[in-house]
């Protein structure tokens, strides 16, 4: 099935087919991208801030490859040119480009946390 994300957003529809439709199964999902996410950033932002290429390489590479399967294609495909750029040049992203990235990976997560507790409420499982 083709679908058209939402520019800078994940493809709710992609996740809903990957959990054969299953909400509690889509919420528990995002929980743990939501559990492990913020730390993959956190070392991403400090690798980027540092100019620690192999730690902006290693991060980014985790999370192009959880955003891709969330159906968050721009999200995913600056995290692989972050880190196709740290691999290649031994460089990291400069302020803007970084300042983008982040950008991305915050909606992406906001994203997540909203239809992670849609998702809740129609499993009957809201904390």
């Amino acid at each position: 099935m083709s679908y058209a994300p939402i520019p800078g957003r994940f493809s709710h529809a992609m996740l809903c087919d990957a959990a054969d439709q299953d909400p509690a199964l889509v919420a528990e999902l995002l929980d743990v991208f939501l559990r492990t996410t913020p730390g993959r950033v956190a070392r991403l932002r400090a690798g980027v801030a540092a100019r620690r290429a192999a730690a902006v390489a290693q991060e980014a590479h985790g999370l192009k490859s959880t955003l891709a399967l969330l159906g968050a294609t721009d999200a995913s495909a600056m995290c692989d040119q972050a880190e196709r750029l740290a691999r290649r040049t031994g460089a990291c992203p400069d302020p803007a480009t970084g300042a983008r990235l982040f950008a991305l990976l915050d909606l992406a997560m906001d994203d997540a946390a909203r239809c992670r507790d849609h998702h809740r409420a129609l499993a009957g499982d809201m904390p």
